[in-house]
């Protein structure tokens, strides 16, 4: 069984998303896990149920269950006659964003030395309280690009084109004076693509993360890279 979720203070639903796992060297379609009992529970003993709203993907009810920070929330589920139980996690506060930047530069290509112009994004942040040593980073880009049909008003040529980020974005500060961190490069993208020929823009999510969570992100991190 695999299990993908996030519950965090934002007021909105909160999805669960089950499957069932196959071999690398099976080219079948992922398998969702359906009929199974999805529900969190606090450090206060309630409970809040899921719905299954299509095969595998379990949604809560944002009018009934909004996660608090401070509070502490385990995951069960029930698939197939087995029970599964997360350990009991934290949901630590979270600060804000301090600021977002980009720095147009030119970044070689080859071993010629041909360079080609690109833009990196950066981000920085700082918890003044130093009680988050561990951060993880989610974004969503938007840019416009323009369809290459000169027949066409011009208004109609203009779409726009959204992606969620890939990589896994942490951090940990934990050794440092102070739960600083500065000019973390999120992307960095070519100019002569879409994204750097009109407009674009970024929405950044911050998250904190307790010491097993960060432990566990880093794990993932590692092995996609190997």
């Amino acid at each position: 069984l695999t299990v993908n979720g996030l519950v965090t203070d934002e007021n909105r639903c909160y999805t669960v998303i089950l499957g069932i796992s196959h071999p690398l060297d099976e080219t079948s379609a992922d398998k969702p896990a359906v009929k199974a009992r999805v529900s969190v529970s606090d450090d206060l003993g309630n409970s809040y149920n899921f719905t299954e709203k299509s095969p595998g993907k379990y949604l809560s009810d944002s009018t009934v269950f909004i996660a608090q920070t401070g509070r502490s929330y385990v995951l069960s589920i029930e698939y197939n006659g087995n029970m599964y139980s997360s350990s009991l996690s934290a949901l630590k506060p979270v600060p804000p964003i301090d600021s977002l930047g980009h720095e147009i530069f030119d970044r070689e290509i080859n071993a010629s030395g041909k360079t080609e112009e690109a833009t990196r994004v950066t981000l920085s942040t700082l918890d003044p309280t130093g009680s988050c040593h561990y951060f993880r980073w989610a974004f969503e880009e938007t840019w416009e690009f323009h369809l290459p049909f000169n027949y066409l008003p011009r208004e109609k040529r203009i779409c726009w084109m959204s992606e969620l980020s890939h990589n896994i974005l942490i951090a940990n500060t934990e050794a440092l004076a102070e739960d600083r961190v500065t000019d973390l490069v999120l992307t960095t993208y070519n100019n002569s693509t879409d994204r750097g020929m009109y407009r674009y823009s970024m929405l950044v999510k911050q998250y904190s993360l307790s010491r097993e969570e960060y432990e566990f992100w880093d794990k993932i991190r590692t092995m996609s890279q190997n």
